[in-house]
């Protein structure tokens, strides 16, 4: 059932009373950076070192290594991440599910700015680190993928055989399916078909989305409209059999800025860094502090903890977790090629698939507009 009641044109858009909320960043280190000293070779054998225990690539080198990912994994998918955005104020929770007015206001222009910064998410493909990690589950060396992105690529690049939806835990949710909040046992849906129904009640909105193949799209999956268009007109759907009851609207199912994790995804986490041996963080600065802890937790429990990243992270200052700043993409693939060799054996064709395979989009594209959006960036 469409929603029908809409703001006022005229209406400017007024932000919520400022809660204590800003978005994660990192703490200035409390120590210099330690020289990279890393070259390309280098730093591929000490990943691989690192995920076989000094092994190589045999089969006495099985399993063992968590992997935690981040917005840096999928840039070269086209998706923007807030370093790459800086200036941008991502919708707050609070605002999001305000029972007011101005709630719904929020609401109507999220869902209408997410109309079109969906579209080239849905689009987005797994690129070379993606793949890289699924061949690396692929020879038994990762047991399991915590990610903090909600893209969904983690799973678009592992094969079904390696049971993605056993072993990959969206720490922060995903932008797969929307649902009701309020109403945990209310059926969820799928974003796909939520986008149908939101073309069907917009028709101007589809037909612009249609004309057009490229979007510059916000971090968390919404752009600026176009002239001609306005938020005010915009309708969305509201979840049927709820119409009237308090908190029947809604929502993506992830976690947004000033929301906490559910209790379940908390519990699954700290128990999957129990379990591993050691913990490789890839593509990720680690701000969010749900995703620091789970290092800082491996840490404190003495296990082997590797960054492999770009840039500072919130853990540089931690004893016990070792650094390895370099390109994910690069290096990853490298480590896949050299644990492939020195495993031997008949020729493996999915692992020859998983190696090979890659979109590869680069960071001037995304600024012109032609990468897919970044909807998919952690909340």
């Amino acid at each position: 059932m469409a929603s029908t009641s809409s703001a006022p044109a005229t209406t400017a858009l007024k932000r919520l009373p400022r809660r204590r909320l800003q978005i994660p960043s990192i703490p200035t280190p409390k120590r210099p950076a330690a020289p990279n000293n890393y070259t390309l070779p280098t730093a591929i054998a000490r990943v691989a070192a690192f995920l076989t225990g000094g092994k190589g690539g045999g089969e006495e080198a099985r399993g063992g290594t968590l992997v935690i990912t981040g917005a840096g994994v999928s840039v070269e998918s086209g998706i923007r991440h807030y370093e790459l955005h800086k200036k941008y104020r991502p919708i707050f929770y609070h605002e999001f599910a305000e029972e007011s007015k101005e709630g719904f206001r929020f609401r109507q222009r999220y869902w209408a700015r997410s109309f079109f910064g969906y579209a080239p998410v849905q689009r987005a493909q797994p690129n070379r680190t993606h793949f890289s990690i699924a061949a690396l589950q692929h020879l038994g060396l990762v047991d399991g993928l915590i990610t903090q992105n909600v893209d969904r690529l983690h799973h678009k690049a592992t094969p079904s055989a390696l049971s993605p939806d056993s072993t990959i835990l969206e720490l922060h949710g995903t932008l797969h399916y929307v649902h009701v909040p309020s109403h945990p046992t209310y059926p969820r849906l799928l974003r796909s078909t939520f986008q149908s129904q939101l073309a069907s009640l917009n028709p101007a909105w589809a037909d612009f989305l249609a004309s057009r193949t490229t979007f510059k799209t916000n971090p968390d999956g919404d752009v600026e409209l176009p002239g001609g268009l306005n938020y005010a007109a915009f309708q969305f759907p509201e979840p049927e059999g709820l119409r009237g009851q308090s908190g029947a609207w809604w929502k993506p199912d992830v976690v947004f800025f000033g929301q906490s994790l559910s209790e379940e995804q908390k519990g699954r986490s700290i128990e999957m860094v129990d379990q591993a041996e050691r913990v490789l963080v890839v593509g990720s600065s680690l701000a969010t502090y749900s995703a620091f802890r789970l290092v800082k937790q491996a840490v404190e429990s003495k296990k082997p903890v590797l960054l492999l990243n770009v840039g500072p992270t919130r853990a540089d200052d931690l004893d016990g977790a070792e650094k390895v700043e370099w390109g994910a993409g690069e290096v990853l693939r490298g480590v896949v090629d050299l644990l492939a060799k020195e495993k031997g054996g008949p020729r493996d064709a999915e692992l020859e698939r998983l190696r090979t395979s890659g979109v590869l989009i680069s960071v001037e594209e995304m600024e012109r507009g032609g990468g897919m959006g970044a909807e998919a960036t952690p909340h």
